[in-house]
């Protein structure tokens, strides 16, 4: 498939229409479409390449984080009406790690040594308002603080929506 190439005035450089996308140095982009529908059907990446055709699901593993990092890189829109918010802990984990210095490497999982919220869990914060613009991001260890509840989400409530009426 040949693509349309274009050359800048300035400084003489040549890019396509999928330069820096997620489409970007890739083959095979009439198949991207079915894979994203598989993607979102929560289809396994083996099973993908197998209903798809012609790649491998070791593509489809470099596809994925293709297309998850440029939705990280997208700006979501600020939210309206009812919004609801909820933060959930989990155990801090290092897996894959070779070396871990802190502590001693946990089997299967484990527990928190500490009862309760603690400096041992990440918190990570969920929100969603009643169009179904959802939002969610990991916010740091042990409790959530005001801080780093308005650095993370105080610039997409508009004033109807905030409490506090900025």
């Amino acid at each position: 498939m040949r693509k349309q190439r274009y050359r800048c005035k300035a400084c003489r450089k040549t890019f396509t229409d999928i330069t820096n996308t997620a489409l970007y140095r890739t083959r095979h982009l009439y198949r991207w479409m079915k894979f994203i529908e598989f993607m979102i059907e929560g289809y396994s990446l083996r099973k993908s390449a197998e209903l798809i055709g012609g790649v491998t699901h070791v593509t489809l593993f470099y596809w994925r984080h293709k297309l998850l990092s440029a939705l990280k890189q997208m700006e979501s829109s600020k939210f309206q009406g009812i919004v609801e918010m909820d933060e959930t802990y989990f155990l801090y984990s290092e897996k894959g790690q070779r070396k871990i210095a802190d502590r001693k490497p946990r089997q299967r999982g484990g527990s928190a040594k500490k009862r309760g919220i603690s400096n041992e869990q990440v918190c990570v914060l969920v929100a969603r308002d009643r169009d179904k613009m959802t939002f969610s991001q990991t916010l740091g260890m042990g409790r959530l603080t005001k801080e780093q509840l308005d650095k993370a989400i105080g610039h997409k409530l508009s004033r109807e929506v905030d409490g506090d009426k900025r």
